[in-house]
């Protein structure tokens, strides 16, 4: 049985999971197979009263995942009001439409100490999963753990019809 890193957080109607995540790529020259490491970030909201959960994406590879993850090292470090957005990634949805999403990590301070939240931006949507400072914590130390372990590329040489087996 194959096992997943994962890490889910959870708030009120919404949450993010940070979890691994593969791409494969066929080299156009042989036709070989290979595999590269990504984190994801897996969002949902239920909020909704439909009963049927928003989902979104966000892959990153493993340097912006490790660069998240200090990001979020040097928030827990600042005083008052702090954030950090990610580059946008551009992406054309099915339907040929050009999309863009973007990640921020935020602190700010109420009278109870620090909140800390991670938000998904993708056209008019929102996913906004605030957290409290143990969470945030963890959550950095997780992707940057998740960008060490998946900072690999795996070679299936000249296996051209085969799909590569599982990385489990």
């Amino acid at each position: 049985m194959a096992r997943k890193k994962s890490y889910t957080i959870n708030a009120t109607g919404k949450g993010i999971e940070i979890c691994e995540d593969t791409k494969e790529k066929k080299d156009k020259g042989s036709g070989n197979l290979s595999e590269e490491g990504r984190v994801l970030l897996r969002f949902f909201d239920y909020s909704d009263k439909s009963n049927k959960a928003k989902m979104f994406r966000f892959v990153m590879d493993v340097a912006e995942a490790n660069f998240l993850g200090y990001k979020v090292f040097e928030i827990l470090r600042a005083s008052g009001k702090v954030g950090f957005n990610t580059k946008p990634h551009k992406f054309k949805t099915k339907d040929g439409q050009e999309m863009s999403s973007s990640v921020r990590i935020e602190r700010w301070s109420d009278t109870d100490g620090g909140k800390y939240a991670i938000q998904l931006f993708r056209g008019k949507d929102q996913v906004n999963v605030s957290m409290d400072e143990s969470h945030f914590l963890y959550m950095g130390t997780f992707l940057q753990h998740l960008a060490i372990e998946q900072s690999y590329s795996e070679y299936f040489g000249d296996q051209k019809a085969e799909k590569p087996r599982s990385l489990g």
